[in-house]
């Protein structure tokens, strides 16, 4: 992936990444807040979502047993 930001680069990344979901929230017309909530919500909808998961390990299995 990447190294991991210093604490000051840290900062100044939750500063832009703020400023910037502002101005989506505010291009969109909804609260920050609200923004927020939706970014999360998705966020654990993706996170919990293994079903993917599941069926590469099925067809996994599947072909180590064909060999």
């Amino acid at each position: 992936m990447g190294r991991e930001l210093t604490p000051e680069e840290m900062i100044e990344y939750q500063k832009q990444r703020e400023k910037r979901g502002k101005e989506i929230a505010e291009m969109l017309g909804i609260p920050y807040d609200t923004l927020l909530e939706i970014e999360q919500k998705a966020t654990e909808e993706v996170l919990s979502d293994t079903s993917w998961e599941k069926e590469l390990n099925e067809k996994n299995k599947r072909k180590a047993e064909i060999k």
